[in-house]
C-alpha cells in the first residue's frame, strides 16, 4: 500500500512539472510572438514609391526652380581673358596661385553681406541676393565688356551642400556636385535611411526669405516625383525622424527575448521546488 501511494505521489509531481513547463513554453511563445508583432513593418511602409504601378515608364516631375543667391552665401567670381594679367586687377585669385584649404578658398570668394551685396574690384557694389547664378553672371559680364575685351566672367556658388539628419546610416554635411539634386540622391550620399528611419515623414527644412520652411514628404507615395520637394537645394537640410524598429538580423532585440527565456527558466524552477 505505501508503495502505491509513493508511485501515486511521483505521478503527481511528473505531472505537475509537466503542466508548469507547458505554461512555461506557451509564456516564452507568446512572448516572441509579441517581439516579433512589434518588431515587423508592412512592407508598403519601407518601399519607396510602393503606389508606382509597374507599367508606368515615364513619370513628369516638377520643373526644377533655379537656386536664388541668398545673404551669407559664397560666390567664386573669375575674370578670364586672353591676357591673364591684363584681367588679373578684377580677380580676387591670382592665375599663379593654388587654392585647396577651406581658409583659402574663402579668401578668394565673395560673401553676400545681410543687404545682399557684393562688392567686387573696380566694379564696385553689385546686388546678388535674389539673383540666379546664371543672371548675376550675364549682369556682371555686361559690367567688365565696358572695363575688358575679349573676356569671360564665370560665376559659382561654392557653399553648395546639403544636410542629412537623424535616421541614416551616415549622417552629415554633403556637397553637392552638380546644380540638380533630387531627394533620393540626397539620402544616397548619407548611405539610405537604416531600419528605424521612418519613410512617411521626412522632414524637409528649407530657407525661405527669413524664415524656415518645414515640409514633411512620404518617400513611399510615387506623388512625390511631381513635387517641388522632389528637387534638393543648396542648404537644404533633410531630417529623417526614428519609428517602431523594423524586423531583422540586425534589430530583432535578442536582448529582450533572452530575458524572458531566462525568467520563465527560473518561474519553472522555483515552481518546480
Amino acid at each position: 500500500m505505501f508503495i502505491i501511494n509513493e508511485e501515486n505521489s511521483q505521478t503527481t509531481v511528473i505531472h505537475q512539472h509537466l503542466k508548469i513547463m507547458k505554461t512555461v513554453f506557451r509564456l516564452i511563445a507568446a512572448a516572441g510572438l509579441f517581439i516579433l508583432a512589434s518588431c515587423t513593418t508592412p512592407l508598403r511602409e519601407i518601399t519607396y514609391l510602393n503606389n508606382l504601378q509597374i507599367q508606368d515608364s515615364v513619370i513628369q516631375t516638377h520643373r526644377v526652380t533655379p537656386y536664388q543667391i541668398r545673404p551669407n552665401d559664397n560666390l567664386y567670381i573669375n575674370v578670364i581673358s586672353d591676357n591673364p594679367k591684363a584681367s588679373a586687377f578684377l580677380n580676387l585669385a591670382q592665375p599663379d596661385q593654388i587654392y585647396t584649404s577651406d581658409a583659402a578658398i574663402e579668401l578668394i570668394t565673395y560673401i553676400v553681406d545681410s543687404n545682399g551685396n557684393i562688392v567686387l574690384p573696380y566694379i564696385g557694389k553689385v546686388h546678388a541676393a535674389d539673383k540666379t547664378v546664371d543672371k548675376l553672371q550675364t549682369e556682371l559680364q555686361d559690367k567688365v565688356n565696358t572695363m575688358l575685351a575679349n573676356s569671360s566672367v564665370l560665376v559659382k556658388l561654392v557653399n553648395r551642400t546639403v544636410t542629412v539628419l537623424g535616421d541614416v546610416n551616415r549622417p552629415g554635411q554633403y556637397t553637392m556636385r552638380k546644380n540638380n539634386m533630387t531627394v533620393f540622391e540626397a539620402l544616397g550620399l548619407a548611405g539610405d535611411l537604416n531600419d528605424y528611419g521612418n519613410r512617411k515623414k521626412v522632414q524637409l527644412i528649407r530657407k525661405n526669405g527669413d524664415e524656415e520652411q518645414v515640409t514633411t514628404i512620404d518617400l513611399t507615395n510615387a506623388d512625390l516625383l511631381a513635387s517641388n520637394n522632389y528637387s534638393i537645394q543648396p542648404n537644404d537640410v533633410i531630417y529623417i525622424p526614428p519609428k517602431h524598429r523594423v524586423f531583422g538580423a540586425k534589430t530583432l532585440p535578442f536582448t529582450t527575448l533572452f530575458t524572458t527565456i531566462s525568467t520563465a527558466v527560473l518561474l519553472y524552477t522555483a515552481f518546480s521546488k
